[in-house]
């Protein structure tokens, strides 16, 4: 059984909302919500999705493309829409993680998940 100081002692980081990204964000949220029906009714956890690029026309060949703009807002949007678990904080940071922001994002118990093609980011 999965221990849930693994995912509650900080929060869940997904840096970058590409082709793989997205499929992992909507994986990752759906997952914890289930997670959550089995913990203490008082528990949280906190996922951040973060990206600074945007969805564009360009992406929907290759890309389930649930709207356009900033990757991360989107995606948020279209969670905060199909998701509804108490205890499930989804939130989205619009720019890229780097070297100038990257404490402010990151902490040290928190769970990242980098899936990003910035090569300056990874």
């Amino acid at each position: 059984m999965l221990d849930p100081y693994v995912v509650t002692c900080g929060k869940v980081v997904v840096v970058g909302l590409g082709g793989i990204g997205l499929y992992l964000a909507r994986a990752v949220v759906t997952f914890f919500a289930g997670l959550l029906e089995s913990l203490d009714p008082n528990q949280t956890i906190e996922v951040l999705l973060s990206d600074g690029d945007e969805f564009e026309m360009a992406n929907t060949y290759r890309i389930d493309v649930p709207d356009f703009g900033n990757k991360a807002a989107v995606v948020v949007d279209e969670l905060l829409a199909r998701v509804d678990a108490p205890g499930l904080i989804i939130h989205w940071q619009g720019s890229y993680v780097t070297q100038h922001n990257v404490h402010e994002l990151i902490h040290e118990d928190d769970c990242v998940l980098v899936v990003c093609d910035n090569h300056a980011t990874c």
